[in-house]
């Protein structure tokens, strides 16, 4: 992915919770460790993405995985429930943590909803079920066979939402991805004494363009 501010190709890890629990402390320790790698973090719904093209340890995950691991052990969090995935934007390194390929063949119809949607926000399952069942009417199995599609004939059979898919890079649009690139501010967050959600750690300006 080319951005319009830096013709650098971004690189994104991310790394999935799983339905694993956390407390605020917890929680507050793991942004601190985040934000120590690189300043460009963004949470979606149990998960994390860091966009480390420009950090010193863009080549070093394995070394990243060693520290947190041992940050992970201090917390009681078991990480061999985590999922990692990386990729050159948002969308591929979560559709990589989930599925372990970028291969079209490969991936199920379900990936489709990975792409567009990789922090998991306001999912819908029945509106994604019935989505899943207009590509299966039109011979649909795999995402490869989306591609295949003429897209003519995927607007005129599965309706205007088909659009939001990014044939050519298996992404949602380019702006919104962009757009996603924003520090974390979370400090007021952390003073409220509530339940901890990784969705409350999405910055605003994401919300804004979702």
């Amino acid at each position: 992915m080319v951005t319009r501010n830096s013709k650098k190709q971004a690189k994104w890890w991310c790394i999935h919770f799983g339905q694993t629990e956390m407390d605020l402390v917890s929680a507050k320790k793991l942004q601190y460790f985040f934000k120590k790698i690189t300043p460009h973090v963004v949470f979606g719904h149990h998960k994390v993405f860091l966009e480390v093209s420009q950090c010193k340890w863009k080549k070093s995950l394995y070394a990243v995985q060693l520290k947190l691991s041992s940050v992970a052990k201090n917390l009681n969090l078991d990480m061999e429930l985590w999922q990692w995935g990386v990729g050159n934007s948002i969308a591929e390194s979560w559709v990589m943590a989930r599925w372990k390929t970028l291969t079209p063949e490969f991936l199920p119809l379900e990936a489709i909803s990975d792409f567009m949607n990789p922090l998991g926000l306001d999912k819908n399952k029945v509106i994604e079920n019935h989505r899943l069942k207009l590509l299966h009417t039109i011979g649909a199995n795999s995402l490869l066979d989306i591609l295949e599609i003429p897209e003519d004939v995927l607007l005129s059979k599965c309706g205007i939402w088909i659009a939001d898919f990014n044939r050519e890079h298996f992404s949602c649009h380019q702006s919104l991805m962009e757009d996603c690139l924003e520090k974390v501010t979370s400090a007021s967050f952390f003073q409220e004494p509530r339940a901890f959600r990784l969705e409350d750690w999405i910055p605003e300006e994401y919300l804004q363009v979702a």
